[in-house]
């Protein structure tokens, strides 16, 4: 999980006690409010590395559509925490 230099991300290690593993070098903690400073659990999601530049590679509109797209794929497979979340913003009826 450590950085070459030996840091480690606290929005990584939040998300590693949150899903209760290490992340792997491929899997990315994307910050749901935008806020880097907001490591806070119910904040953060794992996303593959992929997942998480193709996001923030997009910009408004499409951004908003990309992450609905991504929360509603979640929810279809049950990850924890993520129905909760589709059901609070009126994804998962």
């Amino acid at each position: 999980m450590a950085m070459c230099n030996g840091y480690v991300a606290r929005a990584r290690l939040v998300l590693a006690g949150k899903i209760g593993r290490n992340l792997l070098r491929s899997e990315a903690a994307h910050h749901e409010d935008g806020n880097r400073i907001n490591d806070a659990p119910d904040n953060l999601e794992l996303m593959t590395r992929g997942e998480h530049t193709r996001l923030h590679n997009l910009s408004g509109q499409a951004r908003r559509a990309a992450e609905s797209r991504w929360i509603k794929q979640r929810a279809a497979l049950s990850i924890p925490g993520v129905r909760a979340v589709s059901k609070l913003i009126g994804l998962n009826r």
